[in-house]
């Protein structure tokens, strides 16, 4: 079993597999929450956001995603969103596949 370092605890090492699926585990958050924001902006929910900071941005700009949740419609299928969210993850990857140069 091939294992690494854990950069908090030294000492302690952990399989490749357990940080292979800890990445994944981010990379699939954060193409979520680039998919809320970019449907949020499609829909031009920043009009109706109780955020002050998107209405002046005119995008969807707060942490909590809140023009997403003000939405009335939402643009896109379930599985139209999944598929949207699998594009922007793959994206992710070869990104940092090509800053790594592999």
């Amino acid at each position: 079993m091939i294992t690494m370092f854990d950069p908090d605890d030294p000492t302690r090492a952990r399989s490749t597999a357990d940080v292979k699926a800890e990445e994944a585990q981010r990379d699939f958050l954060l193409a979520c929450n680039i998919m809320l924001r970019e449907m949020s902006d499609y829909a031009r929910a920043w009009r109706t956001c109780r955020v002050a900071a998107c209405r002046r941005a005119r995008r969807c700009a707060h942490v909590s995603r809140a023009c997403f949740y003000t939405m009335k419609r939402i643009p896109l299928s379930h599985v139209e969103q999944l598929c949207a969210i699998e594009e922007v993850r793959l994206e992710l990857v070869k990104r940092r596949r090509e800053s790594r140069g592999q």
